[in-house]
């Protein structure tokens, strides 16, 4: 839900040192020329098992941490991919000449510049609380790499594995350059717990794809790394714990409902109902926010109930696809729309478009998102479970759903729900609690949400 707008096709135009064969290997910042637009870039190149790894945020799009591949380099040159869906990829091709990285690359028809320059990282003297390791997990063939941060003291540790919300995330669940895992994990690390948060799948070292995975995918990663902390001998396995953001903690519903011993559950922002229901509900309330018609709305709701119904049902493809080709041609009429006009073979590009936004309806997720209804697993989770909410969440209304995720608790005997005045989605202190704000807010959470966290977990822990 973080990034999800099922009617609205957001196209992303994705798109020093050298002594050693190895010396790309870090992070560069720069930005990409592409005709009528300049984007700033910050790449990522890090080496794991004699493989190379990279990933590439893009600011102004809000993308972080996305998953670069076919990285090589020989010679001075440079070569990497970006998929953005199977049919959009964007490649770019470097050299390295007086420590920068001069290049071109190309995505779609679209073709432009870029160069990088290496970030030096600078020694900080913050005092030390913690020991981070690098960890990797295996689901299966799914390898996951993360980080398991640990007190810095010598005895087995409460721990509370994060999970991530919907989209492809970071570690640190980054989103509009605010680590929420990071400030929780950081928190709680201070106070004697230990935190394991990775990358998820395609993200990172991590392998597979968010997109071709479902839920029950995402659940089996957790379960992965529950059995990885059990066998961790700093961690007391009598006492791991789940904390889920937004769609996260339906995937913790999940686990907690199927493995007898989680010791506790933290839902954060978490929908209590499927997400064909919650699209619904967001869309009401960010559009009647920015002030639109009740008819504009209506026809929203009614476009996105179309959608919906093509991806549950897999029936009416070609409708939907004639639908957004006549869309995406309505775009090129715009005249101040330079990048578009720039584009030399039109057609194509229109069809490689609507061919993207299609891939991405096909994706396993979407169907399994929109078809999931948490409170089939709420009702059998037993562990005592803390559910917070921001009262100016606009994509998972506290009202409309505490009160679901309250009636589905049959079992647990042990529950508490808060909703914290002016907290949005990501629990940073809002205005409107749109979207579009959270970039222009404060990069930490409202006060006394860490707290809540903290007191909650530790009530939980020494009672046992």
């Amino acid at each position: 839900m973080d990034r999800l707008k099922l009617s609205t096709f957001i196209f992303l135009i994705i798109i020093n040192y050298v002594y050693t064969q190895n010396s790309f290997l870090g992070n560069w910042d720069g930005k990409i020329l592409i005709p009528g637009n300049e984007l700033k870039i910050i790449v990522k190149f890090y080496k794991l098992d004699d493989k190379y790894f990279g990933n590439i945020d893009i600011p102004q799009q809000y993308a972080k941490g996305l998953k670069l591949s076919n990285i090589t380099n020989k010679d001075n040159n440079i070569n990497f991919n970006l998929e953005v869906a199977p049919n959009n990829i964007a490649v770019f091709n470097g050299t390295i000449e007086d420590s920068i990285i001069y290049g071109n690359f190309s995505q779609m028809g679209v073709n432009g510049t870029f160069n990088l320059r290496k970030i030096k990282i600078e020694n900080n003297n913050e005092e030390k609380f913690s020991i981070d390791k690098e960890v990797i997990f295996y689901n299966e063939n799914i390898r996951l790499c993360g980080t398991l941060s640990l007190p810095d003291t010598i005895r087995k540790h409460p721990s509370i594995i994060l999970i991530s919300g919907s989209g492809a995330q970071n570690r640190d669940e980054e989103i509009y350059d605010f680590p929420i895992f990071k400030e929780i994990s950081d928190h709680f690390v201070k106070n004697g717990i230990a935190v394991l948060r990775y990358d998820d799948r395609g993200i990172g070292c991590s392998d597979g794809s968010v997109s071709n995975s479902t839920l029950e995918d995402f659940s089996k990663d957790v379960i992965s790394a529950i059995n990885f902390l059990k066998n961790y001998k700093n961690i007391d396995k009598s006492k791991i714990g789940l904390l889920g953001h937004s769609e996260g903690g339906i995937v913790g519903s999940i686990v907690a409902s199927k493995i007898p011993d989680i010791k506790f559950l933290i839902l954060l922002a978490t929908p209590g109902d499927s997400g064909t229901t919650i699209i619904k509900e967001q869309t009401k309330n960010i559009y009647k926010i920015k002030g639109l018609s009740d008819t504009l709305i209506a026809d929203e709701l009614k476009n996105t109930n179309n959608i919906h119904k093509v991806i549950i049902t897999d029936k009416g493809w070609e409708e939907l696809r004639k639908e957004i080709r006549e869309k995406t041609r309505l775009k090129f009429e715009d005249p101040k729309n330079i990048q578009l006009h720039s584009i030399e073979n039109k057609e194509i590009f229109i069809e490689n478009l609507v061919e993207s936004q299609i891939s991405s309806y096909k994706s396993k997720w979407i169907k399994s998102f929109l078809t999931t209804n948490p409170q089939t697993y709420l009702k059998g989770v037993k562990c005592p479970v803390l559910a917070i909410f921001g009262e100016k969440d606009l994509q998972v209304d506290a009202k409309i759903n505490n009160e679901k995720i309250k009636s589905s608790l049959l079992k647990s005997k042990k529950y508490k729900i808060e909703i914290l005045p002016e907290a949005n989605h990501l629990f940073q202190k809002a205005k409107t609690g749109l979207p579009d704000e959270y970039y222009k807010l404060e990069k930490k959470f409202v006060s006394g949400f860490l707290e809540l966290l903290q007191i909650w977990v530790n009530s939980i822990i020494s009672n046992s």
